[in-house]
């Protein structure tokens, strides 16, 4: 781990002072309030309403038909403690503003399986271009604050670190296929119970210790689509009398170049995902609310070939120039 002292470095000071709250989101994944359109009450996943439909009125739909798909679960909506749902943070309780996403899985899919996963198909008002269109680069941005692994057979904390995956976020690609992966491990009993930061590298999967905050840190993957790459920052928490992320601590270079799992150029979709712990090794265990806010895309599309033929000729021109002096 080393402190970010490259170009990359003020790319994510930038995109930091956009989550601090200085600019509104403009994603509809975005801060999950009402003005983004999650207007439905904690309990109803996200999957089960029109989740994001910013303005219009609450219609109910099919479940699985708008921006959110539940690919993995129990399908139970507002009875179990599985979900994604909107939820507040704040001191007024679960349907009182400020709201963030809230994911959870200690209600078991099909005992003792804890898997949970929900798609969010990306648009066109979330990266400011087509999802299909081709990229060249892109950052992701979002503010976190992992919860622990819970065993609910005992009713307490799990007891064992395993050093796996209790959350993920899958960034382009298909579920099954992943561009980046990065996400948070099984709580730790030896180190406060405290989870570590992971991301995939290829297929390989690795975790780094990182001083949670407690209350929301940021996260910032920076995309190479040329390099098929991503750099991973995480920030740490700046001031502690809030709740909400605030900048001012250095970001910390998490990755350099990792690889994506597998070759992508456009942000289509997003896989949210809670995952079994094996836990004790006779009873698993499931995640405990963990909290995701403030997603922010910045994207460069692949130059049109008009464009690139004009980058071309105004190239030769300045060598003729150079040559004729």
């Amino acid at each position: 781990m080393s402190y970010v002292k490259s170009y990359h470095s003020i790319v994510a000071a930038a995109v930091t002072l956009v989550l601090a709250g200085q600019q509104p989101a403009h994603a509809l994944l975005g801060g999950f309030e009402v003005a983004d359109g999650y207007t439905q009450t904690f309990g109803n996943d996200v999957w089960s309403y029109d989740a994001g439909a910013t303005g219009a009125t609450f219609t109910p739909i099919q479940y699985n038909t708008g921006r959110f798909h539940e690919l993995v679960g129990s399908s139970a909506v507002n009875t179990d403690a599985q979900y994604v749902s909107r939820h507040g943070y704040g001191g007024g309780g679960a349907n009182s503003a400020p709201f963030a996403m809230a994911v959870r899985s200690i209600a078991p899919a099909g005992a003792p399986n804890y898997d949970m996963t929900v798609e969010y198909d990306v648009g066109i008002d979330d990266l400011g271009v087509a999802p299909t269109t081709p990229l060249a680069s892109a950052v992701v941005a979002f503010d976190i604050c992992p919860g622990v692994t819970w065993d609910p057979l005992a009713v307490g904390f799990d007891t064992v670190f395993n050093d796996v995956p209790a959350f993920s976020l899958s960034i382009g690609g298909t579920d099954a296929a992943p561009g980046a992966t990065i996400g948070f491990s099984d709580s730790d009993p030896g180190n406060a119970f405290d989870t570590k930061f992971t991301h995939i590298d290829g297929t390989s999967y690795n975790s780094t210790a990182v001083p949670w905050s407690g209350h929301f840190d940021n996260v910032i993957v920076d995309f190479n689509f040329v390099s098929q790459t991503y750099d991973l920052y995480w920030t740490r928490d700046f001031n502690l009398a809030t709740i909400e992320f605030d900048a001012g601590n250095t970001p910390v270079l998490i990755a350099s170049g990792a690889s994506l799992t597998t070759p992508i150029n456009t942000l289509e979709q997003m896989y949210f995902r809670a995952h079994t712990d094996p836990g004790n090794g006779v009873a698993t265990a499931g995640l405990e609310k963990s909290f995701l806010d403030n997603f922010q895309f910045a994207v460069q599309p692949v130059p049109e070939p008009a464009s690139l033929t004009l980058l071309a000729v105004g190239g030769l021109i300045a060598l003729r120039r150079r040559a004729s002096h």
